[in-house]
């Protein structure tokens, strides 16, 4: 039994849920996610609800200048999150990967990798469904965490910790 990584597992579990009862330890919260998950940023956001609208958007070392290009430029050319919704509807708990969503070639040359993602040094997706959106108070919710270039891809291992971090992020962010 890897013990570290149990513990580094209960620490991010623990972050979430305190950071449920107090809302300025999100950012704790998502770089933990990130580290568990061997990633360097974290978005847990509404991607179809803007933030007007009664949406969020919680990142970790992502700038607030990024956040606001997606939004307005590139949101469209999204081809992630497009798939995601294209595949149907998402249950909740689902877990997303960027290599199962687009063939690598589409994905590299699209616009959103050339113009965007790439100037970021994203490269690698691995998304949590926090909330389907089924529901009218609990809008579409993922938690993303992201790889750069030339990282290796997500794995089915990164699928499973992914998974049981979203059920946790679920039960928080719910209780909210």
């Amino acid at each position: 039994m890897d013990t570290s990584l149990l513990s580094r597992f209960s620490q991010t579990v623990e972050s979430i849920h305190f950071a449920a009862l107090q809302p300025e330890q999100w950012p704790a919260a998502l770089e933990r996610i990130a580290l568990l998950q061997g990633a360097e940023r974290t978005l847990l956001f509404t991607p179809t609800v803007s933030p007007q609208d009664g949406g969020f958007v919680l990142a970790h070392h992502i700038p607030e200048s990024i956040l606001s290009e997606w939004a307005l430029h590139y949101s469209q050319h999204d081809l992630w999150t497009a798939r995601t919704l294209l595949n149907g509807t998402p249950k909740d708990g689902d877990v997303v990967m960027s290599h199962e969503l687009v063939p690598d070639a589409e994905f590299l040359g699209s616009v959103f990798y050339r113009e965007f993602l790439a100037r970021q040094n994203i490269r690698h997706m691995c998304c949590g469904i926090v909330f389907s959106g089924c529901s009218d108070h609990l809008p579409l919710t993922g938690c993303s965490v992201f790889r750069p270039n030339p990282a290796k891809v997500f794995d089915q291992d990164n699928r499973a910790s992914h998974t049981l971090i979203t059920r946790h992020l679920s039960l928080a962010l719910g209780a909210i």
